[in-house]
């Protein structure tokens, strides 16, 4: 688990912090199919820590996407990345 507090990204330590959780749980990451090994173009796949079921967040190299506040766009992009859902 990455406490809080430890959270480099602003949206989603702010999103931690509005659903109450003690962190977040990297489910896994993923390069662009076209820019591999290429940290501007990786993604990371957070869960919140805890029994919190606030759904999930990619954060990327600009604002993180949020699976509650835009489904479609979120599972594009993990189609994109070649994550299974």
């Amino acid at each position: 688990m990455i406490p809080t507090e430890e959270i480099t990204s602003a949206g989603i330590r702010a999103w931690a912090r509005d659903n109450d959780a003690p962190g977040v749980e990297l489910i896994t990451e993923a390069d662009h199919p076209e820019h591999p090994n290429n940290n501007d173009w990786r993604i990371r796949l957070y869960k919140l820590a805890g029994d919190n079921d606030a759904g999930r967040a990619i954060d990327t190299n600009g604002d993180p996407v949020f699976e509650a506040a835009g489904p479609e766009e979120f599972a594009e992009l993990l189609k994109i990345y070649g994550v299974t859902p």
